[in-house]
């Protein structure tokens, strides 16, 4: 009868799992020369049977295999998903990362912008203030002269009015009579 051993059929197995034609030409070969050595006493209702049951053995092994691709083939598929939802997650993300560091470049040359007219409005202004205390001060000096001018002025027209003044009444107590 045709046996193999565990390790020879788990060999067998994975060869069917890799090169499914290759092992059922290497299986035929197999059982037609077990066959041949047999005793041929074993009558066909019986051979058949063996047949159905290696077939059946077999049929399941690809079953348990085609299983477990579509197992590990939904697992993939359900790893694919998730991945390219991250991805878009993540695309998502960069999109409004860039237009915020966007955002803020436009913030910042806007202010450097602001900052240089700043300092140069400074710079006018500090400039403008120079030349107007240089203006101021020279009026300033020619007043303080006129002022000095007028002040002797007005001291000499004052002790000359006060002289006047004196007299005047000098003179007034002259020319009445009390008496």
């Amino acid at each position: 009868m045709f046996q193999k051993k565990p390790s020879n059929v788990v060999k067998d197995f994975n060869q069917f799992l890799t090169n499914p034609e290759t092992a059922k030409d290497e299986f035929c070969m197999e059982y037609a020369m077990e066959n041949d050595e047999e005793d041929s006493t074993m009558n066909p209702a019986d051979m058949a049977l063996n047949h159905v049951q290696v077939l059946t053995a077999a049929l399941n092994n690809a079953q348990v295999a085609a299983d477990h691709a579509q197992q590990a083939a939904s697992e993939a598929a359900a790893e694919l998903a998730s991945q390219s939802q991250m991805v878009g997650t993540a695309k998502v993300k960069l999109e409004s990362i860039e237009d915020q560091l966007n955002a803020a470049r436009v913030d910042f040359e806007a202010t450097q912008e602001a900052a240089h007219k700043a300092a140069y409005s400074a710079q006018e202004a500090q400039k403008n203030a120079a030349e107007a205390a240089a203006h101021a001060a020279i009026p300033h000096q020619l007043d303080s002269h006129q002022l000095q001018f007028q002040s002797k002025a007005s001291k000499q027209a004052n002790e000359h009015e006060s002289d006047d003044i004196n007299s005047g009444e000098i003179d007034v107590s002259s020319n009445h009579n009390f008496g």
